[in-house]
């Protein structure tokens, strides 16, 4: 999650940022931080320019914000 976040970090508004986010968002599920992780995800989906990651992680930030019952 570390790199992750250094890379976001550094690239705000780079052309891997959705990517990144999304990578982000499951570096944190692993590590038991589903709130951080929808955050990520909704940003990954928001800026996302690839369709299918968009609607991946959009569908993982509400199904993480369910679960936690947000």
């Amino acid at each position: 999650a570390v790199a992750y976040e250094a890379l976001l970090e550094a690239h705000p508004r780079g052309k891997y940022r959705a990517r990144g986010s999304y990578w982000l968002g499951r570096c944190y599920i692993d590590l038991g931080r589903k709130e951080s992780a929808a955050r990520v995800f909704k940003n990954a989906a928001a800026w996302g320019d690839d369709e299918e990651n968009r609607a991946e992680s959009a569908y993982l930030a509400g199904d993480i914000l369910r679960e936690l019952d947000k």
